[in-house]
C-alpha cells in the first residue's frame, strides 16, 4: 500500500517555504483497518504552504504502530509521532503531543475518519486567512460500517457562510464532523486547558463553543469522510451504556457547563439552554434503554419528562 502514496519530495514540492503553517493532528488507538486511509488523505494534500502531521497514538496494541512507523520513514520530515505509554480509555490526547504544535492552525483527523478533497487544507487555509476566524469547517458523508448505507453530516447549504455560535448552542447532535476542523492553535490550545474539567465527554462541543467567538467559517464542500460503527470509536462506545451511564454522563455534562460559563459568562443563556437540551437527550437515551424492561412506566416517565421540559424550554433563537 506504501507504494501508492506520494513521495515525501512530491508532498513538500509546492511549499513555499519550510515555516510550517498548519500542524495536522491524528489521534488513534487500534485503528489498524483505517489509520492508512487516514493518513494517505493527509499526505495528499496539494498547498503551497508547509504542514506537518502529528500522530498521537494512544498504546495501540494491534498493527497500527506499524503502519505509523511505515510513515514515519516514508516522510521523516513531515511526521512527528508521539506513542502513548498506556491506554486512556477513551479520554482525549492527553498534553504530551502540544510541544510537537507548530504554525498557526491546527486539522484535525481522528484514526478512523479520513479526507476525501486534495485541495481540502489549501481552501480552508485560504478562506480562514482571508476571513480571520478562529474556526472552518464542512460537512462530510457518513459511512455506516457493516452496511452500503451513507448519510450527510453537516450540511448548512451550499454557500460559504458565517455560521453563528447560538447554533451550535441549539443542536441535539455535533455540530460539525471533527475531521473537518482547521482551529486556530491559540483556540485549539485554550480547550486543552479546559479539558481538564470534561473528563468522559465528548470534546467536540466545548472546542467548537471555545473556536467560535467569531462564529464559525462553513465551506459547503464535502470533503472528509466519517466512519460510524467503527471498531473502539464513541459511535460504537455509545451502543454499549447503561441508565447509570447515561445518569453520570448528564452529571459530566453539567459540571463542563458550568465551567464553560466561567470562560464564555456571556453564554450564560444560551449554556442553561443546553443543559436542558442534554437533560432531554439523556431522558430519551434512558427511555430508549427501559423501553423493553417489564415496568412499562419507568420508560414513561423519561418521555413524560423530557416533553415537559421541551415546553418549559419553548423555541430556541437561532
Amino acid at each position: 500500500m506504501m507504494s501508492t502514496l506520494p513521495s515525501q519530495a512530491t508532498v513538500k514540492n509546492s511549499w513555499k517555504s519550510e515555516e510550517v503553517k498548519v500542524t495536522c493532528l491524528v489521534v488513534c488507538y487500534n485503528h489498524q483497518d483505517y489509520i492508512f486511509d487516514c493518513l494517505k488523505g493527509i499526505v495528499s494534500q496539494k498547498t503551497d504552504f508547509a504542514f506537518k502531521v502529528v500522530v498521537y497514538d494512544d498504546f495501540s496494541t494491534d498493527e497500527t504502530r506499524k503502519v505509523l512507523r511505515d510513515f514515519e520513514e516514508l516522510y521523516p520530515d513531515i511526521f512527528d509521532i508521539y506513542y502513548a505509554d498506556f491506554n486512556h480509555y477513551g479520554v482525549a490526547a492527553q498534553d504530551e503531543h502540544l510541544g510537537k504544535l507548530e504554525g498557526d492552525y491546527v486539522a484535525m483527523c481522528e484514526g478512523d475518519d479520513y479526507w476525501i478533497d486534495n485541495l481540502k487544507l489549501k481552501k480552508q487555509y485560504a478562506e480562514i486567512c482571508k476571513r480571520g476566524g478562529f474556526l472552518c469547517v464542512h460537512p462530510a458523508v457518513i459511512f455506516f460500517q457493516g452496511s452500503s448505507s451513507e448519510d450527510l453530516f453537516c450540511y448548512y447549504g451550499n454557500q460559504v457562510k458565517i455560521l453563528p455560535q447560538k447554533l451550535i448552542m441549539g443542536l441535539k447532535n455535533q455540530f460539525a464532523p471533527t475531521a473537518s476542523y482547521l482551529i486556530s492553535i491559540d483556540k485549539y490550545l485554550e480547550y486543552t486547558r479546559y479539558r481538564s474539567n470534561i473528563k468522559g465527554l465528548p470534546g467536540d462541543f466545548f472546542l467548537e463553543i471555545l473556536a467560535s467567538d467569531k462564529g464559525v467559517i462553513y465551506l459547503p464542500d464535502i470533503m472528509s469522510a466519517y466512519r460510524r460503527g467503527s471498531e473502539n470509536s464513541h459511535s460504537v462506545r455509545q451502543t454499549q451504556v447503561t441508565v447509570d451511564d447515561v445518569n453520570g454522563d448528564l452529571t459530566s455534562w453539567v459540571r463542563g457547563l458550568d465551567v464553560l460559563k466561567e470562560y464564555r459568562p456571556h453564554l450564560g443563556r444560551y449554556i442553561e439552554e443546553k443543559k436542558t437540551l442534554v437533560e432531554v437527550d439523556c431522558l430519551l437515551r434512558m427511555h430508549q434503554l427501559e423501553s423493553n424492561a417489564s415496568d412499562k412506566e419507568v420508560s414513561k416517565r423519561y418521555m413524560v419528562k423530557a416533553t415537559q421540559l421541551l415546553r418549559d424550554l419553548g423555541p430556541l433563537e437561532c
